[in-house]
């Protein structure tokens, strides 16, 4: 058992809590992905509903060719992010919705090692160039996400 569950639910959920913003990677388990399987993924905002960028160890093979696609994928690196063991790339050509924050609560809780931490402040300012530019993303949810990045950016 991970450490951090022995620790009791309250204190976890408040972990849980704190967590819940902008520009946070979680290590999740993606029953969307073919084959179903722990991913990296970045929380681009929680509200009005949690939207999450997916962030591969490589450039998908498909996306190389196609200008729109490849200059969409921002490199986070692993010398900057120590929960990464190699240099990764931020999709963001497309959100996932795909947990509510009910389905988040219950992966983290049950191990709450699937927090991993924030992006850089470098990352985040190209995942928020990259968004602001992608055609392949709804501008609703662009604005769900500019404006939750850029409030942490702010932060930092």
């Amino acid at each position: 058992m991970p450490l951090g569950d022995s620790f009791p639910l309250e204190q976890r959920l408040e972990t849980f809590q704190r967590s819940l913003r902008a520009g946070t990677v979680f290590y999740l388990f993606c029953d969307f992905t073919t084959p179903p399987k722990e991913k990296y993924l970045l929380l681009a905002c929680i509200r009005p509903a949690p939207l999450f960028l997916i962030i591969n160890s490589e450039v998908p093979e498909f996306y190389l060719s196609r200008s729109h696609l490849r200059d969409r994928q921002v490199q986070v690196l692993a010398a900057e992010h120590g929960f990464l063991s190699h240099d990764s790339f931020v999709d963001c050509t497309k959100t996932f919705a795909q947990f509510s924050l009910e389905r988040l609560q219950d992966q983290v809780l049950s191990d709450i090692g699937r927090i991993k931490g924030e992006i850089s402040p470098p990352a985040r300012a190209a995942v928020i160039k990259a968004v602001l530019a992608a055609r392949t993303i709804e501008v609703k949810y662009k604005q769900w996400m500019l404006k939750e990045l850029e409030l942490g950016e702010d932060e930092s």
